[in-house]
C-alpha cells in the first residue's frame, strides 16, 4: 500500500495538472475568439468629400433658382394699388386724393397760409378729407342742436 506521502504527492500533481488544463482551455478559447481575417480590402481611390467643383456648381444653381422664384413670386403676389389709374382699373371708382409723398410736386416747399407754415402732408390730408365729405350721399352740414 502506498504511504500517505505518496498519496499527497500524487494529489498535488493531479491538482497541478488539472489547473494547467483549465488555463490551457481558457487560453485556447481566447485565441480562437480574437482571431480576425480580411474578407475584402477597400480601395483607396481618393477623398469623397469635399468635391469643390460640384459644391460650387450646386450653390450657384440653387441661388439662381431661389432668385428667379422669389422674383416671380413677389410680382405675382403683390396686390397693392400704386397709382390712381390702378384704383380706377381694379376698383372702378375715382380716387379721393393723393398723399403728400405722391406725384410730381412731392418735393415742394411747405404751404404758407395765414402766416403759419403748414406741410404738404397736412394739405394732402385736407384734400382727401374734403373729397370724402362730398362723396357721402345725403351728407348735409353738421348741426349743433
Amino acid at each position: 500500500m502506498p504511504s500517505s506521502g505518496d498519496v499527497e504527492a500524487a494529489r498535488s500533481v493531479l491538482n497541478s495538472l488539472t489547473e494547467r488544463h483549465k488555463e490551457t482551455d481558457v487560453a485556447q478559447e481566447l485565441k480562437s475568439s480574437t482571431s480576425a481575417s480580411w474578407i475584402h480590402r477597400g480601395d483607396a481611390g481618393g477623398p469623397i468629400r469635399p468635391n469643390r467643383q460640384r459644391d460650387i456648381l450646386t450653390r450657384r444653381t440653387a441661388r439662381l433658382v431661389l432668385a428667379a422664384g422669389s422674383r416671380s413670386s413677389s410680382s405675382t403676389w403683390t396686390n397693392t394699388l400704386k397709382t390712381p389709374d390702378d384704383v380706377r382699373t381694379h376698383l372702378g371708382s375715382p380716387t379721393a386724393g393723393r398723399g403728400a409723398g405722391d406725384g410730381p410736386g412731392a418735393g415742394r416747399p411747405a404751404i404758407r397760409k395765414g402766416g403759419s407754415t403748414q406741410s404738404t402732408f397736412a394739405e394732402a390730408y385736407r384734400v382727401i378729407r374734403t373729397s370724402l365729405n362730398y362723396s357721402w350721399p345725403n351728407a348735409g352740414p353738421a348741426s349743433s342742436s
